[in-house]
């Protein structure tokens, strides 16, 4: 049994069939009994079916031998309705009870269960179709109609003969040629076939020695599966393009003749009359050979020698059967060995509804469109992100504007950098540093590099992506630039500006390397900007871990210092304090270490934070109309006399903090509503739930500072 297309008059793989989603009806027909004689009795066995046209081919009906409904018929005949052929009825295992009566028509020919049912059961096939789907002489009196106009007609023969029961509405997929859109038919034909077993068994020695791995390795034990129970394969197409099949016949005496070169002469009776088989074979098989083919095989030359076996193959989960495995089989049968060592298996990328992207069904995206407008790497860079090694993800336009907007930020951040270097800079390469910040971002460089190499090994790209990103917008830009900018602009002090300009572009150079292989475009124009480098970035050495000082302090100190700025910065925006104003600042440092950390780090709190006096205190009473914030190693507190209006903000806080208690109360009632719980889908119950969560978090957050405002003011 084969995909065959009536249309395109030619088998077609499983990967060629596509599966449209459809309301049908399923037919309950009557099937009478017979005794031993041939007369119908008063019996009969209903079996459902959705395609009553093909019940002409009807050879036997199938139950289950536990089925207790048809003990007392098995082995019994019935009539086939229509056509008056004497057919048994047979058990089978593979029949399942719970569809329709629990009995089922067994039409050989024309679906591939049945075949299987038939050939345990040695049944004989018969087709009643040509290769237009249109019924053929074993149709009887239906010759000649199509299977659409047929099934009318039998549905209304039924009906008149009182045997057609009832029909219930059914909804099921029906598998179509993705080249003409055409209803598939399952349909017996003398096909070219491969045997499968001996050539499945060289694959899965190798899988099982290693010689091949899949990532992630749950496509291993699919891919295993598959081959343990790996049909034969049908490799003959009725196509016009193709590799045509190395097979020729006699015309005298009908020798078939497999030959690699073209014979003159018939192998038994020596006859030149010889004509080829116009069939071609299953493009798969010709891909199956891609590997070999490509490096000159049949012919075993230096590129052979130089670049077979490959590393790493790339590729969907859809094709590991059709084209994985069998370029594994082509590679371990005709030279030997495996084309390649890893298979990585990308993410299935769904629409917003989980719905495969498809041309077709109009669920797809066009790339094109995006790269237009928001350009390549942006492109690239999204799809890096989301390269999970989970099975499928869903995906909307709108997660473009995750690169997008990268892309933005790493090209102004370059723009940055290059308006403040000098053009003529040396000793970028080499460069050691020294102060805190410098040691703390090569530090952190150091740290990237080998996530990144870690997370190419482990085809992590999404992880590594993340990481790149994490470290480039919030490490470099939101941290490092700030600090160094003062030190940028201080042309008194050369040391401190030509080590702020070599540390930067130092790790942009590292990052930019690091980065290339996900965003080629902007980071080659980037690096070609750069005034210490030469060449081409894709030919450029990848980083390396570098040697730096004293790591673990500098790590220490700016993880204390970006705390302070960020516990300052959060302290300012809970009491509505603009920002372009300044506050004042009291730091409580525990212990000389934090007092020094503090100290040598002022600069950078004042500037960062936007502090006008900042006070360091070993010690010192709570300061009035102040509220504070803990972090480990001091106690902040921003001063807010003179910045803020305590009364009207405490007002302002509390006209919110009941407007959330009214909110609280609508979500309490809704989620104790037992209606909304048990008719509401899970999806809203759970928004629900999580508004509520976040209700909460903020009453919490405002009471704090409600409580901070009413202690100061009393």
């Amino acid at each position: 049994i084969v995909n065959w297309c009536p249309r395109c008059r030619t088998t077609i793989s499983d990967l060629e069939v596509e599966y449209d989603e459809r309301d049908a009806k399923l037919y309950y027909i009557s099937y009478p009994l017979i005794d031993d004689k041939g007369k119908k009795t008063l019996k009969s066995i209903v079996v459902a079916t959705t395609r009553p046209e093909t019940m002409l081919g009807d050879m036997a009906v199938a139950v289950n031998p536990l089925d207790k409904r048809y003990s007392d018929v098995k082995g019994a005949f019935l009539e086939l309705p229509l056509v008056g052929r004497r057919i048994p009825v047979i058990t089978d295992d593979a029949v399942e009870m719970e569809f329709g009566t629990g009995a089922v028509k067994i039409t050989p020919a024309h679906d591939p269960d049945d075949y299987e049912i038939a050939l345990r059961h040695n049944i004989e096939p018969l087709v009643i179709m040509d290769e237009g789907a249109m019924i053929n002489g074993n149709g009887g009196v239906y010759e000649g109609l199509t299977r659409e106009e047929a099934r009318k007609k039998i549905v209304e023969d039924l009906e008149k003969e009182g045997l057609l029961v009832k029909v219930e509405d059914y909804h099921h997929s029906v598998g179509r040629c993705c080249r003409c859109q055409t209803d598939i038919e399952p349909y017996l034909s003398e096909q070219w076939f491969i045997k499968m077993e001996p050539l499945a068994k060289l694959v899965i020695d190798a899988i099982n020695k290693g010689k091949v791995r899949f990532v992630p390795d749950r496509w291993t034990r699919i891919c295993l599966s598959w081959l343990e129970n790996a049909r034969d394969w049908c490799i003959s197409r009725q196509l016009w393009w193709g590799h045509r099949i190395p097979i020729w016949y006699c015309d005298e005496c009908g020798e078939v003749i497999v030959s690699v070169e073209k014979p003159t002469r018939c192998t038994k009776c020596e006859s030149s009359k010889l004509h080829q088989d116009e069939d071609v074979l299953d493009t798969w098989f010709s891909s199956a050979l891609w590997p070999i083919s490509t490096m000159g095989w049949p012919d075993v030359g230096d590129d052979f020698e130089k670049f077979y076996p490959t590393d790493v193959l790339v590729t969907a989960s859809d094709i590991i059967y059709l084209w994985v495995a069998r370029m594994i089989v082509s590679g371990l049968k005709f030279v030997g060995e495996v084309p390649f060592h890893t298979v990585y298996i990308n993410t299935t990328i769904q629409d917003e509804e989980g719905r495969r992207m498809s041309r077709t069904h109009g669920t797809g995206i066009d790339p094109m469109e995006f790269i237009e407008s928001i350009g390549a790497d942006a492109v690239r860079f999204t799809m890096a992100t989301i390269a999970t090694q989970t099975q499928s993800i869903r995906f909307s336009a709108d997660k473009f504007d995750i690169g997008k907007y990268f892309t933005n930020k790493i090209w102004n951040a370059a723009r940055f950098l290059l308006m403040n270097v000098d053009e003529n800079i040396t000793g970028v390469n080499d460069f050691t540093p020294e102060r805190v910040e410098d040691i703390w971002i090569m530090d952190g460089l150091n740290g990237l590099i080998e996530e990144v190499n870690r997370g190419y090994e482990e085809y992590r790209f999404n992880d590594l992506a993340g990481r790149l990103y994490d470290f480039f917008w919030h490490s470099y830009c939101d941290w490092y630039l700030e600090l160094i900018k003062n030190r940028f602009y201080r042309p008194e002090n050369e040391d401190e500006r030509l080590s702020a300009q070599r540390c930067a572009l130092y790790v942009m150079d590292g990052w930019l390397r690091l980065m290339h292989p996900i965003m080629p475009h902007i980071t080659e124009e980037i690096y070609s900007r750069l005034p210490h480098t030469s060449g081409y970035i894709i030919l450029a050495q990848w980083p390396e871990v570098k040697e730096i000082g004293d790591v673990i302090s500098a790590r220490e100190e700016l993880e204390f210092i970006t705390e302070v700025i960020r516990s300052i910065r959060n302290l300012r925006t809970e009491i509505n304090v603009p920002p372009s104003k300044e506050v004042d600042v009291l730091i409580i440092p525990e212990g000389d270490k934090y007092r020094e950390m503090t100290e040598r780090n002022a600069e950078h709190i004042t500037t960062l934070a936007k502090v006008a006096d900042l006070d360091i205190k070993m010690s010192a009473s709570k300061p009035k109309m102040a509220i504070s914030s803990v972090v480990a190693g001091a106690s902040v507190y921003l001063l807010f006399e003179g910045i803020v209006d305590a009364d009207k903000e405490l007002k302002r806080l509390t006209r919110t903090y009941k407007k959330l208690e009214e909110e609280k109360r609508k979500l309490t009632l809704k989620l104790e509503n037992e209606n909304f719980m048990t008719k509401a889908p899970k999806n809203v119950i759970d928004d629900v739930v999580r508004h509520l969560e976040e209700v909460d978090r903020k009453m919490l957050r405002i009471g704090e500072h409600i409580n901070k405002l009413r202690g100061e003011n009393n």
